[in-house]
């Protein structure tokens, strides 16, 4: 696949995708963390600064 393959992907395909990590993150809490990247630049900066 060329460049922007995932872009070109359905809409479909991103949801199964983002479920998929999501799982994978309840699955390893001292892995991963969750971040909402609707928030703003400087919340999502704490919240990853916090999370270590």
């Amino acid at each position: 696949m060329s460049e922007g393959r995932f872009e070109a992907m359905d809409l479909e395909f991103h949801r199964r995708l983002r479920n998929g990590f999501l799982e994978i993150a309840l699955m390893n809490p001292d892995r991963c963390i969750v971040i909402d990247a609707t928030k703003s630049l400087h919340i999502i900066h704490q919240e990853i600064i916090t999370s270590f």
